[in-house]
């Protein structure tokens, strides 16, 4: 049996952190491409810039479309190689993230990430994950490693959406429970090995964190105020949940998630908000008693009747930018059933009969992430 561990070079988070990111980055490279929109370059980069520019860098900013695809990651990568940057930074929301890192990836350069939101767990993980023009997802790519940075601006993230942050809850939520499930039943995880107790321990901080603070974060998250609270369940729903699920696993509360972004009617739905959902369809298949369901749904991880604006259309597996960019050995806490083992068998992406994209889970791999542009 293979216990593996995988996490970020280096975690950066506190009020204000952005002003720092030159001096974080510094020895990564002296050239850095900025993915984002337009509207987070507005918002930001002045301070990327300035931040930079005390350490003697270069900064060279493109604009994000939206859209994770091939189409743009190639694109990011011509222009990458055009403008002779040996650093790739991807700031905003899950996407704009996604493409930076599939870039990074390709290659061969060291990745920064700088969420601008705290919608869900990726920023800190090792996966990339691709769509189609419409907006639903074709690929989920593991990595050869996780970002050499990630930065976090609580500032920043006190002053985003409700409703993102919340369905950041929602995404960490299901963090404890699948791996819990993953170490039941002995199923393998993103790392390429079987649950450590560290990925439990993680999964578990996580889950206590949100239990106990939740509600206290997301009323700072109104207030536009950056409290302990708040700074205590952005660590949990970006570093512990993406530390977690990466090394913890995940079972049928993220394989809801999946089945929802083929389905148009869910699009417009935010993914921590489907995987919120698919935590309790998994307890439930794990007949798992009423007080843990009832502690579940206390938890504030879905949206309000008049939720914050949103963008039209849903983006299939990822929450999308405001800015339109986007423990114990095993048997212990033992569940009644559980969840399909043959959720992360690789394979990547293949045809069902019928012409429908068919994923067997989050578990395609690809080095480097694309080989071509077909």
């Amino acid at each position: 049996m293979t216990y593996a561990i995988k996490a970020p070079a280096r975690y950066a988070q506190g009020a204000g952190e952005l002003a720092n990111l030159g001096r974080s980055a510094k020895k990564l490279g002296n050239k850095f491409l900025v993915i984002c929109t337009d509207n987070s370059r507005g918002r930001f980069g002045a301070q990327v810039e300035a931040s930079l520019a005390e350490q003697e860098k270069e900064v060279v900013f493109t604009t994000f479309h939206g859209e994770a695809t091939k189409d743009e990651v190639f694109a990011k990568m011509d222009e990458c190689r055009a403008q002779g940057c040996d650093v790739v930074v991807g700031m905003g929301g899950g996407k704009a993230l996604d493409t930076a890192k599939a870039v990074a990836e390709n290659l061969g350069l060291p990745c920064v990430i700088i969420p601008t939101v705290a919608s869900n767990d990726a920023p800190c993980s090792g996966v990339a994950v691709l769509y189609n023009d419409a907006g639903v997802v074709i690929k989920a790519v593991l990595m050869r490693r996780n970002p050499d940075l990630v930065l976090v601006d609580t500032g920043i993230i006190a002053n985003a959406p409700r409703r993102l942050f919340a369905a950041g809850l929602g995404d960490a939520l299901s963090t404890w429970f699948e791996a819990r499930a993953c170490k039941n039943s002995g199923a393998r995880t993103m790392a390429r090995g079987n649950v450590s107790n560290t990925g439990l321990m993680m999964a578990r901080l996580c889950y206590d964190l949100l239990m106990e603070k939740g509600r206290d974060a997301l009323a700072a998250v109104e207030r536009h105020e950056v409290t302990p609270a708040l700074e205590d369940v952005v660590e949990a729903t970006i570093y512990l949940s993406g530390l977690g699920f990466e090394n913890g696993g995940l079972a049928a509360a993220h394989a809801v998630n999946d089945g929802f972004a083929q389905e148009p009617q869910a699009h417009g739905m935010y993914h921590g908000e489907k995987v919120a959902f698919g935590t309790l369809v998994q307890l439930v298949l794990e007949k798992a008693p009423q007080e843990e369901l009832e502690q579940v749904l206390a938890v504030p991880a879905g949206h309000r009747p008049a939720p914050d604006p949103g963008p039209a259309r849903g983006e299939g597996d990822r929450a999308r930018d405001p800015e339109k960019g986007g423990g114990g050995r095993r048997g212990a806490h033992s569940v009644h059933q559980e969840p399909a083992r043959r959720y992360h068998r690789p394979g990547g992406l293949r045809r069902h009969p019928g012409g429908r994209p068919h994923r067997p889970g989050l578990s395609g791999t690809l080095s480097p992430v694309l080989k071509s542009k077909e």
